[in-house]
C-alpha cells in the first residue's frame, strides 16, 4: 500500500501513481489544499478529479479540518486513519 501525502498540487505524480496502480499496488493519495489555507495557493482540486480519474482514491484535506476525520469519511484504510490520528 502507499499513501501519497500531496502538500502542494503537482500534475506530474498522476503519471507515477497511475504506474505504481497498473502494477497492482494499492494507492491512495491525500491532498492538501493550499487555496484553503490563510495564505492561499492553487487549489488541489483539479488534482484530486485527475487522480480520481485514473482510479486513484482521493483525500482532499481543507485548512481547519480534522485531517484524519476527514480521512476516515473519504474512506481511505484504517491503517492510515489510525496513523493519520495518532500524529494529529
Amino acid at each position: 500500500c502507499v499513501v501519497a501525502i500531496l502538500p502542494w498540487p503537482d500534475g506530474g505524480v498522476v503519471a507515477a501513481l497511475s504506474d505504481l496502480r497498473n502494477r497492482g499496488i494499492s494507492v491512495s493519495a491525500i491532498l492538501l489544499d493550499p487555496a484553503s489555507f490563510p495564505v492561499g495557493g492553487p487549489s488541489a482540486g483539479l488534482l484530486s478529479d485527475e487522480l480520481q480519474t485514473v482510479g486513484i482514491d482521493t483525500s482532499l484535506v481543507q485548512f481547519g479540518d480534522e485531517w484524519w476525520e476527514a480521512l476516515a469519511s473519504e474512506g481511505m484504510p484504517d491503517s492510515v486513519i489510525g496513523y493519520a490520528h495518532a500524529h494529529a
